[in-house]
């Protein structure tokens, strides 16, 4: 190993030691997160669902390129996820943090992903700070349905009757998310999953989701030992929604640290990650 070869390596042994991200040469690798929720509001005559969660990818970023989009497509595969769903920041700003890609090469790579109940899409702020409009339009050509305060329901393939429907609602910060014109779309008892992008959404969603998923906080992306945060959320989310599995008045939210980084190219002690999710009857 020569010099630079040395330096290298020691820099990004020492910024994963110190939990430093992104500015490595060689980025941190992404996590594989999972949560078993066990659920009453998942009927007894449903098998457990298994969803997969890759949000806040923000493809131009330091850490992210559309070489790692593919990698991240092939671990999502690999999971053989029933359903698989994207919480929104597909994009980002050519800034310090990085340069921005435009959707089409985005969504072609995104397009690659197979599940057997279908694909699923929020947009976040940031999209729609850049072209949400042509994010949307190139994710649906994919085939990945792309959400806004609306539900779909989804039949599963090889178990008659246990359907269940998958809610999005649209972007806390750059449009208007509305819960009952999502639900006005739900015609049957079966279980919902609502995904939204910012997890401030939550603080205005019912009883009805058996669970809500999201991203947009990155997990706080600067913390200190001990999860505390170096910085406040983006938005109206309390710091309790930072990241994680929260339970609140017998509702459950999943907060994403997610895959890339915005307004700074780094993060610290908050690793990137995708998420697997188990719902299981009670």
């Amino acid at each position: 190993m020569g010099t630079s070869g040395f330096l290298k390596a020691v820099f990004v042994r020492a910024a994963g030691a110190c939990g430093l991200y992104g500015l490595a040469p060689e980025p941190f690798p992404i996590r594989h997160t999972y949560y078993d929720l066990i659920s009453a509001k998942w009927p007894a005559t449903h098998a457990p669902l298994h969803i997969a969660i890759a949000t806040d990818l923000h493809v131009g970023c330091k850490s992210v390129t559309l070489q790692k989009v593919e990698e991240i497509v092939t671990r999502l595969n690999r999971l053989r996820a029933d359903v698989i769903l994207l919480p929104g920041d597909f994009l980002v700003s050519t800034s310090l943090q990085g340069r921005y890609v435009p959707p089409a090469p985005i969504a072609e790579r995104l397009g690659k992903l197979r599940a057997p109940c279908g694909v699923y899409a929020v947009l976040g702020n940031h999209d729609w700070y850049e072209d949400g409009p042509e994010l949307w339009r190139r994710l649906e050509e994919q085939g990945i349905r792309v959400l806004e305060n609306n539900a779909v329901k989804v039949v599963r393939p090889y178990c008659p009757r246990q359907d269940f429907w998958v809610a999005g609602l649209a972007d806390d910060t750059t449009r208007k998310p509305c819960l009952k014109q999502a639900f006005s779309g739900v015609t049957t008892n079966d279980p919902v999953v609502l995904m939204c992008h910012d997890p401030g959404t939550f603080l205005d969603v019912d009883q009805r989701p058996v669970v809500t998923v999201c991203g947009h906080t990155h997990g706080g992306q600067l913390m200190f030992p001990g999860r505390k945060l170096l910085q406040k959320l983006p938005g109206r989310a309390p710091w309790a929604y930072a990241y994680g599995h929260i339970q609140e008045d017998g509702r459950d939210l999943i907060v994403s640290s997610g895959i890339g980084t915005s307004s700074l190219p780094l993060r610290f002690n908050c690793p990137a990650e995708f998420v697997s999710l188990r719902i299981s009857p009670a």
